[in-house]
């Protein structure tokens, strides 16, 4: 007897705001939690994991590049949900529930956001395929990032809600080569494409994203 939080923003848009400060609420909840238990692996080492998997599809040169961004991703701990995007966080009876924390881990907040900034542009620009993993439709993502930018940095200046937004879209690139990584049925047909925008995107732009991680790692 509960919704997604992204179907719920698709089926009411004007809780859009209320929903994504709740939202942010939750995430600041979890963040605040310091802990060093071993019962949760660590976030940075999953990443590392991803990367050498993904490494395995591209060229060594690719795969030392790749490394670049573990230098500047922070161990933490904190807890951190590692896929925390809208489909996994449902509503039932006005209260928010996370789902899917079988990936839970210590580490910095940067981890939820890579994972957050993999669907704030949507998918593709496929409505079916965006409302599938999302839960919204492309447009009604498109507010949603705007929203999310203006809660969680806690910021009205369009300016930096333009500056935030290249930093997500940054995080979102770094999200889409670790795909290369996935073994699902949907990544092993993607997988030539993924690896195709990684060369035209993520590698050119590599010390712009690696800028931006920097400066996110140390505002949050």
């Amino acid at each position: 007897k509960s919704s997604t939080l992204g179907e719920t923003i698709q089926k009411d848009p004007s809780r859009m705001e209320e929903l994504t400060e709740k939202y942010v609420e939750q995430l600041n909840l979890l963040h605040a939690v310091h802990t060093d238990n071993p019962a949760f692996g660590s976030a940075k080492a999953s990443f590392a994991k991803q990367v050498e998997a993904a490494s395995k599809h591209l060229t060594e040169e690719e795969g030392e590049l790749m490394k670049q961004i573990l230098d500047v991703l922070p161990e933490g701990d904190r807890l951190v949900h590692c896929d925390a995007h809208p489909k996994n966080i449902m509503i039932q009876n006005g209260e928010m529930l996370w789902i899917d924390m079988e990936g839970m881990a210590v580490g910095h907040p940067i981890y939820d956001l890579i994972s957050i900034a993999a669907i704030l542009n949507g998918i593709r620009n496929d409505d079916q395929l965006t409302m599938g993993i999302c839960g919204m439709d492309m447009a009604t993502v498109l507010k949603f990032k705007e929203c999310f930018i203006k809660k969680y940095f806690k910021t009205e200046d369009p300016q930096m809600i333009q500056k935030y937004s290249s930093m997500i879209d940054a995080l979102r690139l770094i999200r889409a080569v670790l795909a290369i990584s996935f073994t699902s049925k949907n990544t092993e047909e993607f997988r030539p494409m993924i690896i195709q925008t990684a060369r035209q995107v993520f590698f050119p732009n590599l010390q712009n994203i690696i800028g931006g991680v920097k400066f996110l790692v140390n505002s949050l």
